[in-house]
């Protein structure tokens, strides 16, 4: 049997948003950061295509991927490899993107490194989260979601005296205080899924 191609998704918005970037930014450094996203959600989808996972929608969104699939059993160690796979793809690009001499190169690389960075970072719904989630409800069960609470709320409250600190010595670079302000919203705001 073959295996079914996957239907992509993109909103209107999230094409005006790209089609904007596109023609504002004449550096084309902005395109950089969109391809280590791309490589990161292309790091997810190698790996469940691997365990075997049926991947049913791709949806791209001006914050990433949702990859949608059928349930696989890949089991809980083949649930953190997908996950790590996206950290993971952009820390491999990291060293082939300093291979190339420039600015572009060198912009990539900083892009991918810090896209695995956050990504990994242990709050909620981040992959870095999920994985926290997968080992502490193998760990202990039932504190495992209090855990995941309080060490999510810590990480991100971090992050936020980061962007402070960073917005101050900047001068108003606001990339890491609006990533707070998204976190904060995703796991606070939003009616949880959970």
């Amino acid at each position: 049997m073959t295996p079914r191609l996957p239907r992509l998704k993109i909103s209107a918005p999230t094409i005006t948003f790209f089609l904007l970037l596109v023609l504002t930014d004449r550096s084309a450094l902005s395109l950089l950061s969109v391809a280590a996203a791309l490589c990161h959600e292309a790091g997810h989808l190698l790996v469940m295509l691997l365990c075997g996972c049926e991947v049913r929608e791709v949806e791209i969104t001006m914050f990433g991927a949702e990859i949608r699939s059928l349930p696989a059993k890949t089991g809980w160690l083949g649930e953190i490899a997908i996950l790590a796979a996206g950290g993971l793809a952009n820390l491999i690009c990291v060293p082939i993107a300093l291979l190339f001499d420039g600015k572009h190169a060198a912009f990539f690389a900083v892009c991918s490194a810090m896209l695995a960075v956050l990504n990994l970072l242990p709050v909620r719904t981040l992959d870095g989260g999920c994985i926290l989630s997968l080992l502490l409800a193998r760990l202990t069960p039932t504190h495992a979601e209090t855990i995941l609470t309080v060490v999510s709320s810590v990480t991100l409250g971090l992050l936020w005296l980061a962007a402070g600190y960073l917005l101050l010595m900047s001068g108003g670079n606001l990339s890491l205080y609006l990533f707070c302000v998204y976190m904060f919203v995703t796991l606070y705001m939003r009616p949880s899924e959970r």
